[in-house]
């Protein structure tokens, strides 16, 4: 049995699913050339945390545990009438990085991997909430404290922007 037969047949198992889209979902699958990469990630069960697919193959290989809602993300849409193939973007738990990255690395050569990283940056308020709930300052706490930072300032410049902040950071060690 080919990879091809063996992708429809475990979807004509799922009588639990709609056959219909399942064959549509396979056809442009095929029509696009996606049937290793889908193939692949099939044998091996390998899920993200969660994902974008929205695909009832995905769902029906396993590749992704989340059930499909609605139709396909407009974004991510495979429709017949499309050239290119569609992106499939898949999410990734942070310890299993590394194993995506070397085989994706095996299959594609080194040479035609890259990898990026993005920067986020957060705002004043929303940093002291974090870093006080990761040192376990209850939530009325680090709220109030985020209330005293004027919107717009930074963390530098909240103490000396905001004189209630001020106060409270000389006379309470916890600020």
């Amino acid at each position: 049995m080919g990879k091809f037969e063996e992708l429809k047949e475990v979807c004509r198992q799922r009588t639990d699913l709609d056959q219909k889209r399942l064959g549509f979902e396979l056809e442009q699958i095929e029509k696009f050339g996606l049937i290793d990469d889908f193939h692949n990630l099939y044998l091996q069960k390998k899920q993200g945390d969660k994902n974008d697919i929205n695909s009832f193959v995905a769902f029906a290989l396993g590749i992704t545990s989340q059930l499909p809602q609605g139709k396909f993300n407009p974004r991510k849409k495979i429709e017949s009438t499309r050239i290119s193939p569609p992106d499939i973007d898949l999410d990734f738990a942070d310890d299993r990085r590394d194993e995506v990255i070397d085989y994706v690395r095996q299959k594609y050569g080194h040479d035609h991997v890259a990898q990026i990283i993005t920067f986020g940056t957060m705002a004043a308020r929303a940093a002291v909430r974090d870093v006080g709930r990761a040192m376990e300052y209850s939530y009325a706490f680090c709220d109030q404290v985020a209330k005293m930072i004027p919107f717009g300032s930074t963390l530098e410049n909240a103490v000396n922007d905001s004189q209630e902040l001020h106060n409270a950071y000389e006379s309470d060690e916890n600020t």
